[in-house]
């Protein structure tokens, strides 16, 4: 078993994730940059993964909504996507992820997972929507947000999950992605609490917000 966990943390690349490291069973390996597990072993990361599961599951279970497919744009190492199978108990879970290196990487950590390497705006909408799509500290990175948030509407089904980023509160760049969020035809609906800030984000972040776009039947 040990020697499957030594074999993925040694695909990690320290210029990842800053050149933070950590030290398993001895050896020194880059850390995630999600949390994960590996056979049963937890490893930590920049990002914590229960907590925001936790949150996401409990405004689906408000929102009264049967989920029976979900895709995660921008998986990493499909963590969050693999959680939400599980979950739900579904077996229609994809992730897409348009870096190589994590697609690669959680294939290793869950075989048999569907993670696409690609972009939102190269998905299929007509043949791929999902009754739950995740954009999770997706946006800032995304040159055409306003088309990103509407290949988001297009491809949601019921619901869609959209986190923002460490510093978004601070510098009121929250305010810009409500906006677009609202100029699509959806109910948006900002979350009463926030997510992990992360280990690399700045200290005086008070974390990241996010918000649930529930589409009407």
């Amino acid at each position: 078993m040990s020697e499957r966990i030594h074999k993925i943390l040694g695909m990690l690349e320290r210029d990842r994730v800053e050149g933070r490291t950590f030290e398993f069973q001895g050896r020194p390996y880059a850390i995630p940059y999600q949390d994960i597990v590996i056979d049963g072993v937890k490893i930590k990361g920049l990002r914590e993964v229960d907590s925001r599961i936790i949150d996401i599951m409990g405004i689906i279970i408000g929102a009264g909504l049967e989920i029976k497919s979900a895709v995660d744009i921008g998986s990493n190492t499909g963590a969050i996507i693999a959680r939400f199978g599980e979950f739900l108990g579904l077996k229609n879970v994809m992730g897409v992820e348009p870096d190589s290196y994590y697609v690669k990487l959680s294939q290793e950590i869950f075989p048999g997972l569907n993670i696409r390497l690609g972009y939102l705006h190269q998905m299929d909408f007509a043949s791929m929507g999902a009754d739950l799509v995740t954009a999770l500290s997706m946006i800032e990175y995304v040159t055409d947000k306003p088309k990103f948030v509407h290949d988001l509407f297009r491809l949601t089904n019921k619901i869609c999950i959209v986190e923002g980023h460490s510093e978004d509160i601070k510098l009121g760049i929250d305010k810009v992605y409500e906006k677009l969020l609202k100029q699509e035809k959806w109910a948006v609906i900002r979350h009463s609490k926030l997510t992990d800030a992360g280990l690399n984000a700045p200290s005086d972040s008070p974390g990241r917000p996010l918000w649930y776009c529930i589409k009407e039947n």
